[in-house]
């Protein structure tokens, strides 16, 4: 991709909005939108590789971010990994290259300490405790199954501790590629099959919600005619990270 590929993406004005549609090729934020409308309570966040998401902006009591006990990928979100980014973004003067002007690191720490504001009064928490150290584990938290070897739909069997906690949240959102390969299963489905079907026996076990830009072969509800249509052109739709998925499936 293309810095100016990137940056069509990145880019949220409504006269750019249908540009970047066209790269979005299943697209069910609105389904999950009136989820949050009927229940605000709680949302989850299964981590990748940041907290790239404007949570404070859904306006939920809680929101419970899930990292990873050991990183599956080398940027993967770990329980050190979080509390230590909170507080070098607090501290961006102390780090910064000096290209950077006062007034963004000024808002880095606005940002951090708003952060830590919502963590201190319980409105962001992370599923284990802080201190948890690199892979240790954290009985009664389920949290290793997310870097077992082990697809998603096996939680009930492998962690109903885990699978219970999510079973009560208001929505769970699943962050990047590879979370949306073990929602999956990794199995290349063919495209047109349906998310919920995809999702095996986690399907309507709590509202899930996949954001993931495509980085790997597998993807399922994209209409046979758009990927048929990108492989005839030689896209490279599949694994260039150039399109998403907004994938949604309710609560049963």
């Amino acid at each position: 991709m293309t810095h100016s590929d990137i940056q069509k993406l990145q880019t949220v004005s409504k006269d750019e909005q249908a540009e970047r549609a066209q790269y979005i090729l299943l697209d069910n934020g609105e389904m999950a939108w009136d989820q949050l409308q009927k229940s605000r309570n709680r949302v989850d966040m299964v981590l990748d590789n940041g907290c790239r998401i404007r949570v404070s902006l859904l306006g939920v009591r809680k929101v419970v971010f899930h990292p990873k006990a050991l990183p599956w990928f080398v940027s993967d979100v770990t329980p050190p990994d979080f509390s230590q980014t909170i507080s070098i973004l607090q501290n961006a003067n102390e780090w910064s290259s000096g290209d950077e002007s006062e007034d963004a690191r000024s808002a880095l720490g606005k940002v951090a300490s708003r952060f830590q504001e919502r963590m201190t009064n319980g409105i962001f928490e992370l599923s284990v405790p802080l201190s948890t150290k690199l892979g240790e584990p954290v009985p009664g938290s389920g949290y290793e199954f997310w870097t077992s070897p082990s697809a998603y739909y096996y939680m009930q069997d492998e962690a109903p501790d885990l699978l219970h906690t999510l079973s009560k949240s208001s929505l769970v959102i699943f962050k990047g590629d590879l979370n949306y390969r073990k929602l999956t299963g990794d199995i290349k489905w063919p495209v047109s099959t349906p998310f919920c079907e995809a999702l095996g026996p986690l399907r309507g076990a709590f509202p899930i919600l996949s954001l993931r830009t495509n980085k790997a072969d597998v993807a399922v509800g994209v209409s046979e005619e758009v990927a048929k249509k990108l492989d005839e052109q030689g896209v490279a739709w599949r694994t260039s990270g150039q399109y998403a998925l907004i994938s949604f499936d309710a609560k049963a």
